[in-house]
């Protein structure tokens, strides 16, 4: 984004607009949560047809439907579609309300992730036999990409991105949030790579980058709170709680999953291991979604106060 195209509107965007976008956003992290599920209850080939119409839940036999694992699929498949038709409207009324024009191509960008994550996860079905593992991989990663994506129009249609800034942004600050995102979305793929592979070198990343990802979180969230900027106090705030929840549920995940010494798909599925494992996810996702907005937030800070910065930085 350029520095024209960022400090181009004077007036906020409209405010069902910026809701709609919150909706988008929590209707996708309800689908990450469901495609834990397939993952944890390995139903991802519960259903070898692919594409499903959104209904399919309902024409399904008594026998089907007794199948944990054929409706927790279906259940992904039907929230990939609501998150679809979110999408679509979004980028639509992005077009039609917005004049921020670089923001409506955004909308048509999120909504092309959203179609094309879609594809990815209708290949691992089709394409099971031969690529199976390598399009898992690729579905879970570049769904947390379509994640930020999304994150980054309901920032951007926010009240916070418009309200002036009270302090002018350092170049240290620029700094943290760009490590603090990036380690960040290393863990994520990282635990990825974790979940579908559990391989030995999987696991030293995924446990080793999160040590690094606290401290960067850690240090973003030192440099946000010496702002004294509302909204990027605000951020630091949900920020520290988000890393906080992850940590605990990471050390819990890592305890009733790997501390056995088996193979965790060799574990029995109880409830605790369910819900450990999808939290999480879930965790991951919620933090990568907390680290965005606080990341995009430093750059309205410096649209606001430090016109020239943009070539400083």
């Amino acid at each position: 984004m350029n520095r024209a195209a960022r400090s181009a509107p004077a007036a906020a965007a409209p405010r069902w607009l910026h809701r709609w976008a919150v909706l988008t956003v929590c209707a996708t992290i309800v689908l990450l949560g469901l495609g834990s599920a397939v993952t944890t209850f390995r139903a991802g080939m519960a259903d070898p047809v692919w594409p499903t119409a959104p209904t399919a839940l309902l024409s399904a036999s008594t026998e089907q439907l007794d199948d944990l694992r054929f409706v927790i699929e279906h259940s992904h498949r039907l929230a990939g579609w609501l998150v679809g038709v979110c999408t679509i409207v979004l980028a639509g009324w992005l077009w039609l309300a917005e004049r921020r024009r670089w923001l409506a191509w955004l909308g048509v960008a999120a909504l092309a992730g959203v179609s094309v994550q879609g594809v990815v996860g209708g290949l691992r079905v089709l394409k099971h036999a031969r690529w199976g593992l390598e399009l898992r991989i690729v579905h879970g990663a570049f769904a947390q990409m379509v994640l930020a994506l999304l994150v980054s129009m309901a920032v951007f249609t926010s009240p916070s991105w418009f309200a002036p800034a009270t302090s002018a942004t350092p170049l240290l600050l620029r700094r943290a949030a760009r490590w603090a995102l990036a380690l960040i979305y290393l863990q994520i793929v990282f635990g990825v790579l974790l979940r579908h592979t559990y391989h030995p070198a999987a696991q030293r990343l995924h446990l080793a980058t999160a040590f690094a990802a606290l401290a960067a979180v850690v240090w973003f969230v030192k440099v946000l709170w010496e702002q004294h900027d509302r909204a990027l106090t605000l951020a630091a705030g949900v920020l520290a709680c988000a890393i906080g929840v992850q940590l605990l549920l990471g050390v819990e995940a890592w305890m009733v999953q790997l501390a056995s010494g088996s193979l965790p798909d060799l574990l029995p599925l109880t409830t605790g291991r369910v819900a450990v494992r999808t939290a999480h996810v879930l965790g991951g996702s919620l933090l990568l979604t907390a680290t965005v907005a606080a990341v995009l937030l430093t750059y309205r800070a410096s649209a606001e106060t430090e016109p020239g910065s943009e070539a400083a930085s």
